[in-house]
């Protein structure tokens, strides 16, 4: 008889830790990622800062390339703005819609397409789009009497006027994809981490929940 009790609570054990639901993915991630080291957290919470910081520079530095190519003096300070902001936010904004929280969320598990991605974002939104609108702000800065005196169309203008830039800015773009690569294969590196930790216990509000 005392075997038969045996057998049922452990029948009764089994059943309930079969009832018991299995932690989400993104709930285990987040909670092992509460207990990570200051500094791994800080790298990857600012990670998208880090690759909009590129865009930044590169947006900077062919704002002036731009200026001394099509001899423009004037609004330095105001026409710096767009060409400097515009990347940063964008490309902020994109990595961490594309990159940290898909990694977070559990979705991003492939290593070789994170590193893609953050190679794609940190060349086309941190060096490409920022070149291109560095290019068309300066452009308009030009006086309209000598806009006018331009052969061919505004496209046809812009291209000639990139074309250079883009050459002069090609080891800066390639440091940018480069870096970015590097940055989400960080960020990858925690995720993998909290993978191989212990789960955190739940607390009865996380249960109700």
């Amino acid at each position: 008889m005392g075997d038969n009790m045996e057998e049922q609570s452990d029948g009764d054990t089994n059943q309930t830790s079969a009832k018991e639901p299995a932690m989400p993915i993104s709930q285990f991630l987040y909670q092992n990622y509460k207990n990570l080291p200051r500094l791994e957290k800080f790298f990857f919470d600012y990670a998208s800062s880090f690759v909009a910081a590129n865009s930044f520079a590169c947006g900077l530095l062919a704002h002036n390339l731009f200026r001394r190519a099509l001899k423009v003096r004037r609004y330095y300070l105001l026409s710096s703005l767009p060409v400097t902001a515009v990347p940063f936010v964008f490309t902020n904004i994109y990595h961490e819609l594309l990159v940290t929280q898909p990694l977070l969320e559990g979705s991003l598990n492939c290593a070789t397409c994170a590193a893609v991605r953050g190679g794609y974002i940190g060349m086309c939104m941190g060096g490409v789009a920022p070149v291109l609108l560095a290019g068309y702000v300066n452009l308009m800065l030009v006086p309209g009497s000598l806009r006018t005196q331009m052969t061919g169309s505004m496209l046809r203008e812009m291209i000639s006027f990139t074309k250079p830039v883009f050459i002069r800015l090609k080891y800066f773009l390639l440091f940018e994809a480069i870096a970015s690569v590097a940055i989400t294969t960080g960020q990858f590196a925690t995720i993998e981490k909290l993978l191989q930790m212990s789960p955190v216990p739940q607390t009865q509000e996380e249960l109700r929940e």
